[in-house]
């Protein structure tokens, strides 16, 4: 319908049709929250009032209708304008009143008895809004520490040498090295007494009739110190170590009996406390604080098994038993690896008897075989040699004796054969000096040979007087001097 046909309306009435569409908004909302609100109900199982319902209804039809028709009337609409818009607006209040109060209502009742719902799931989220206007600067922060300095720049290129100065005067002559030194921390005619180095003590042996020499080190000439000769003649098969006074023999033979006394290298040779055991032939290494003493032969050339240890860490050194080696053994070898492990290797367990097995020792582990030698041999020497490999050469073997060497890794656990020494001998020593490996004496030699990098053995030097069953030791010099 065309509602600006109708009676009374006049061209200068322009705002009466936005009333109207007013009206008819208004009442199809009503309808909407009636249809909503009734929805509610139904789904909560609440019966509204039937008194309320019609009285809502007929108050509802009763606006619409006199809305309408009072605009068909142009006059009284003119005038009555306002008063309808006023009841209109009133039914409506009174109206959304209603349903409000009838949905709190039937929730309050329902919501006593049921359940929340679930939560339904979250909206979209909203764009970001632009960015607000930038805000005024806030007041300057207080100064930060300084920073760390940073490393220094390389050095500049050296200046030019500047002019030598004049000659100052001669001072006094100092006193002269030791005759026939040729080390060069004391090159002869040079003021170095008063400072010590290692020598290379080399004790009586089988041969020496009870002399020993001492050696510089690395050049092996001979230093200026003569060691006190062994009051009782021919001297060998002992074990040695350096004490606090100065080099300890123990054991072995003189005077044609096997011995169990001690002797302290001095001026002269001064007993000390002797071994418990009577031991020839047998062979001994430090271990932890004390000196480990195995093996031998006794007085009534029975080999032994049983050991024992100088415990040099007391006031007064005492001897104690200690563990028996695994079986009874001569003329073995022992090698010191490191503070608590040692390797053990031939020797003879009778007369002419030769024995190729190997053990390594720990105070933790007790002996624990190891692969045996190539060659069973007894009266051998060995040493350390580059802190991983045992090496082994000479000795008595079933043919004789031999200038055969071997050596066993301590990586690989295995015996591999090294290069021929050029003589064949026994009770030789070997010594590790300056991660350098030195083969000295044995029977019928004097010469001393080193293992070169080539893996072959060079002559180096040479003892004054040929030993065999001796012991090396290395000591200061400042401790030989005292001999003299």
């Amino acid at each position: 319908m065309d509602y600006t046909q109708l009676p009374g309306k006049n061209d200068g009435d322009t705002k009466k049709p936005s009333h109207l569409i007013l009206i008819l908004l208004a009442a199809v909302c009503c309808l909407a929250v009636w249809n909503t609100w009734l929805t509610m109900a139904q789904a909560n199982n609440t019966q509204m009032n039937a008194g309320l319902q019609k009285e809502l209804m007929e108050s509802y039809l009763q606006t619409i209708f006199h809305a309408l028709h009072n605009r068909h009337h142009h006059d009284n609409l003119n005038r009555n304008k306002r008063s309808v818009l006023g009841q209109l607006d009133e039914h409506l209040e009174s109206l959304t009143n209603l349903i409000d109060g009838a949905i709190q209502d039937a929730c309050a009742e329902k919501c006593s008895s049921c359940p929340a719902g679930p939560v339904g799931p979250s909206g979209p989220v909203g764009l970001v809004g632009p960015a607000g206007p930038v805000g005024p600067s806030g007041p300057a922060g207080a100064a930060g520490l300084g920073g760390l300095a940073g490393p220094a720049g390389p050095a500049g290129p050296a200046g030019p040498a500047g002019p030598a100065g004049p000659a100052g005067p001669d001072g006094p002559p100092g006193p002269p090295c030791p005759a026939g030194h040729s080390d060069p921390i004391c090159p002869v005619g040079s003021p170095h007494l008063d400072q010590d180095y290692e020598v290379l003590f080399i004790g009586p042996g089988s041969g020496s009739n009870g002399q020993s020499e001492v050696l510089n080190l690395p050049s092996l000439t001979r230093a200026n110190c003569t060691p006190p000769t062994f009051p009782y003649g021919n001297y060998y098969g002992y074990v040695a170590t350096l004490m606090s006074e100065g080099p300890l023999l123990c054991g072995g033979h003189y005077r044609s009996t096997y011995q169990s006394t001690c002797h302290l290298a001095g001026k002269e040779w001064i007993a000390s406390t002797p071994m418990k055991t009577i031991r020839r032939g047998a062979e001994a290494v430090t271990l932890g604080d004390a000196w480990w003493v195995t093996g031998g032969f006794d007085g009534s050339a029975n080999t032994l098994a049983t050991t024992e240890l100088l415990l040099t860490n007391l006031t007064s050194p005492e001897w104690a038993p200690h563990i028996d080696l695994p079986h009874i053994l001569r003329h073995h070898c022992l090698v010191k690896l490191n503070t608590t492990h040692v390797f053990l290797t031939g020797g003879s367990t009778e007369l002419l008897s030769y024995s190729a097995a190997s053990f390594i020792y720990s105070t933790m582990t007790g002996f624990v075989r190891v692969k045996d030698m190539s060659t069973a041999r007894n009266g051998h020497a060995c040493s350390l040699h580059s802190d991983n490999l045992v090496f082994v050469a000479g000795g008595y073997t079933a043919r004789g004796s031999t200038k055969t060497t071997e050596y066993f890794s301590l990586t690989t656990l295995d015996w591999q054969d090294g290069p021929d020494l050029p003589i064949s001998t026994a009770g030789a020593k070997m010594i590790s000096v300056n991660c350098e490996t030195l083969f000295l004496g044995g029977d019928g030699n004097k010469k001393i040979f080193k293992l070169s990098d080539n893996w072959n053995w060079v002559e180096v030097g040479e003892m004054k007087t040929q030993r065999s069953y001796f012991e090396v030791l290395k000591i200061q010099f400042s401790d030989c001097v005292k001999w003299s």
